[in-house]
């Protein structure tokens, strides 16, 4: 006698996936290969477990683990106007926002150089993706040039 047997036969009380598969089996109907119901729920809780332990070959998404286009020129422009402001006050920052702007571009350089990456994102996000991307991550240095430029305008019309 199993373990849901003794529980509701002779205790009855419920206890752990006992008592489930009671809770189920009542709405199992009666056939000749379910004897009381239970061991049909029990066949199909056994079933789905299997099918979820077994190893299966799948591909993982690329694009959950990339920017989107939206993240990437959001980022570009919040960072650029961070280096804008910076160079702004200080001209040497405009320097931090060229290497910020290349730093930025090697990760899009470093995918686009791995050829299972690159097809796979050229695959998922279309062939305007690195485009994208480096156009973004230069973004960053343009507007830190830029800061750089409003600063020397302003400097010049205090001084004439």
């Amino acid at each position: 006698m199993g373990l849901a047997a003794y529980n509701r036969v002779e205790h009855n009380r419920p206890s752990g996936w006992s008592h489930l598969l009671q809770k189920h089996a009542k709405a199992v109907p009666l056939t000749p290969a379910c004897v009381n119901g239970v061991k049909c729920m029990s066949m199909r809780i056994a079933s789905i477990v299997a099918l979820l332990l077994i190893s299966q070959g799948i591909s993982a998404e690329v694009s959950d683990k990339i920017p989107s286009f939206v993240g990437m020129w959001v980022q570009a422009v919040v960072f650029g106007m961070v280096f804008l402001f910076a160079s702004f006050k200080k001209s040497w920052c405009v320097l931090l926002g060229f290497l910020f702007s290349l730093f930025l571009a090697s990760g899009f350089y470093d995918m686009a150089n791995d050829k299972f990456m690159y097809l796979a994102v050229i695959k998922e996000q279309g062939e305007l993706y690195f485009l994208n991307g480096y156009a973004s991550s230069f973004t960053v240095g343009v507007l830190a040039l830029l800061g750089l430029i409003i600063n020397r305008s302003v400097n010049a019309r205090k001084n004439t």
